[in-house]
């Protein structure tokens, strides 16, 4: 599937555990994957965020050396795009084109 690929799914399952409602017990998230030979794209489907009314983003690392806070940026930086389900389902999608030069 490709290192980059890879990275964004962690990233965003990451990212559905510490954010969101799913890491709850008793509650889950789903995460689909579907490649072909033009690239692959991700969903990562959660409940509601643990705080209210905000949906996902990347934001500006202050600290680059900082445990946390960098997994949207480098899924914005490594994706061909990227945003949220909003508004009909919690969670976000990331495609992947694969460079057939």
């Amino acid at each position: 599937m490709g290192d980059r690929a890879v990275l964004i799914v962690s990233e965003l399952a990451t990212n559905a555990i510490c954010r969101t409602r799913s890491s709850e017990p008793g509650h889950t998230f789903h995460v689909t994957v579907n490649m072909d030979t033009h690239g692959v794209r991700t969903e990562v489907r959660t409940l509601a965020s643990r705080t209210r009314g905000t949906l996902p983003h990347a934001i500006k690392p202050e600290d680059l050396l900082a445990e946390h806070g960098r997994g949207l940026s480098l899924v914005e930086q490594l994706a061909t795009t990227w945003g949220t389900l909003a508004p009909r389902h919690h969670g976000v999608y990331a495609h992947l084109t694969w460079d057939n030069s």
